[in-house]
C-alpha cells in the first residue's frame, strides 16, 4: 500500500476514536442521575400505651418501675422493693397519723438511703414548655413521707414521648409547680429543665 494510502487510514482512525469518545462523554452527560440510595428507615420508637382500667394503669405501672430498678441496680444502687401491689391499694407504711400510702421502692447506695418513685407519663405542654407532673394528692402524701422519714424522696419519670427517657429530681429540688387541671383531677408539673436525664430512650426501645 502506498504511504499516502497509510497515512490517511492512520488518520481516519484517529477522527473515528476522537467521535467515539465524543459520543461517549455525551451518553453520559444525558444520562439520567442515579437515585440516591435510600437511608434504611429506623426502627419505630415505642409509643406510649394506652391506659383504660385499673388493672391496665397496674400493669403499666409496675412494667415502668421494674425498668427503673433495672436501671438504678445497673449503676451500683441496692433497690428494696416496695411495689407489691393488690387489687385495691398500693403498698402502705404504718406511722403515727395512720396507714400512709409508701413509695414504688427503697433505694440505698453506700450510706445513703432514699425513697424512689416512678411516675410513667407523657410530657405536658404549658406556656411553650414540656413538663412532667403527677396529682396534688400524690405530692401532699410525698411531703409527709419526707417530714416522717427525714428521708430524700427521688422521682423518676419515665418519658417515652420525644425527647424520651427517664428523668429524675429529688422532691424538695422540684420547687414549686405549676397548677393544672389533668383528666379532671389537680395536677401539679415541673419544666424539663428541673430534671436530671439519667437513661436516654433510643429508636430500639429503652436503653436500660
Amino acid at each position: 500500500m502506498p504511504p499516502t494510502s497509510k497515512r490517511k487510514k492512520k488518520i481516519l482512525g484517529k477522527k473515528k476514536k476522537k467521535v467515539v469518545s465524543k459520543k461517549k462523554a455525551l451518553r453520559k452527560k444525558l444520562a439520567p442521575a442515579s437515585a440516591p440510595k435510600k437511608a434504611p428507615k429506623p426502627a419505630p420508637v415505642p409509643k406510649p400505651q394506652r391506659v383504660t382500667t385499673f388493672e391496665d394503669s397496674l400493669k403499666y405501672g409496675v412494667e415502668g418501675e421494674l425498668l427503673v430498678v433495672k436501671w438504678l441496680v445497673k449503676n451500683g444502687h441496692v433497690v428494696f422493693p416496695l411495689a407489691q401491689f393488690s387489687t385495691t391499694h398500693a403498698p402502705y407504711a404504718d406511722s403515727p397519723i395512720g396507714h400512709l400510702t409508701f413509695t414504688d421502692f427503697v433505694v440505698s447506695r453506700g450510706k445513703g438511703l432514699w425513697l424512689g418513685e416512678c411516675k410513667r407519663s407523657k410530657w405536658h405542654e404549658a406556656g411553650g414548655k414540656k413538663h412532667a407532673g403527677f396529682s396534688y394528692k400524690a405530692l401532699e402524701r410525698y411531703k409527709k413521707l419526707k417530714q416522717l422519714t427525714g428521708t430524700q424522696l427521688m422521682v423518676y419519670f419515665l418519658q417515652e414521648a420525644s425527647p424520651g427517657g427517664l428523668y429524675c429530681a429529688e422532691l424538695s429540688e422540684l420547687g414549686a409547680p405549676r397548677r393544672t387541671i389533668h383528666n379532671g383531677t389537680p395536677w401539679a408539673l415541673w419544666p424539663i429543665n428541673k430534671l436530671k436525664k439519667l437513661a436516654p430512650i433510643g429508636r430500639g426501645g429503652w436503653r436500660i
